[in-house]
């Protein structure tokens, strides 16, 4: 989901649920199966994009930058 606005025009509703999607879902996951993924002795890979990375000028853009760090 990209959601590309002015800062002043985003809706921090839609805003806050795009980051717990993004940012805290992956987080909730691991929380969730590390147990099984050290059992399994499996592997986590975040996938990312470069839209959080790539400047768009005069907005706010809020994607799947944040996975990365928690790699």
């Amino acid at each position: 989901m990209r959601y590309t606005m002015t800062a002043i025009d985003t809706d921090v509703g839609a805003a806050s649920k795009m980051f717990d999607v993004n940012v805290l879902g992956p987080m909730r996951m691991v929380h969730h199966f590390h147990d099984l993924l050290i059992a399994a002795s499996g592997t986590i890979v975040n996938i990312g994009s470069v839209g959080g990375i790539v400047p768009y000028v005069y907005g706010c853009e809020l994607n799947k930058k944040d996975p990365e760090p928690l790699g």
